[in-house]
């Protein structure tokens, strides 16, 4: 990979565009990071040729660097038919199944799988805001150990629950409260 500040000085088999290596450049000397999906297109379309004969796919995680986790799922989707692209959020299931991407990769899928599932397969709406909502009780807390303490609930294993350094685990009345809520969300009455 070769990252240069000056665009004119990239070889033309660069993996990245001149405008994501002009970008890189400034970021590593502290400037600001603009990213536009026509780049993310044509260095996906280089990383595909580079890695022929494997077949890839794309996770696009959380705000896609600024860009917005739909549109970049969109654009990659419908420049590649037939290339695997993730959102990382239960709530693009319901675009997922017109638009092309191949399901969603998330931690809490761990968790709502089943419910995942009725919104891909089916189209379930209630299923869908029914894992969204699970979803919605890690927002802004550290994930992994909360879904650990999710599993450990749902499995009731404790075991499940464990952390490894550098994470922690969720105190006792988070964890109950977690179960409390993933309890409620399951039991709820489809409309």
């Amino acid at each position: 990979m070769n990252i240069a500040s000056d665009p004119k000085s990239i070889p033309p088999n660069s993996l990245l565009s001149a405008g994501a290596n002009r970008v890189a450049g400034h970021a590593a000397a502290g400037g600001i990071l603009t990213i536009d999906l026509d780049a993310i297109v044509a260095n996906w379309r280089k990383l595909e040729k580079a890695a022929v004969p494997a077949e890839c796919a794309a996770v696009v995680k959380a705000n896609a660097y600024g860009c917005g986790l739909a549109p970049v799922a969109r654009a990659l989707a419908k420049a590649h038919p037939g290339f695997a692209v993730f959102p990382s959020t239960e709530a693009a299931l319901a675009e997922a199944r017109s638009a092309g991407f191949a399901g969603c990769i998330s931690a809490t899928a761990n968790l709502n799988s089943d419910l995942c599932g009725a919104a891909w397969n089916s189209g379930d709406q209630r299923a869908l805001e029914r894992a969204v909502a699970i979803r919605k009780l890690f927002d802004g807390k550290p994930l992994v150990a909360g879904v650990k303490a999710g599993l450990a609930h749902m499995h009731a294993d404790e075991r499940l629950a464990r952390t490894m350094p550098p994470l922690v685990a969720w105190p006792n009345a988070e964890r109950k409260a977690l179960a409390r809520a993933i309890d409620e969300i399951r039991a709820a009455v489809p409309a």
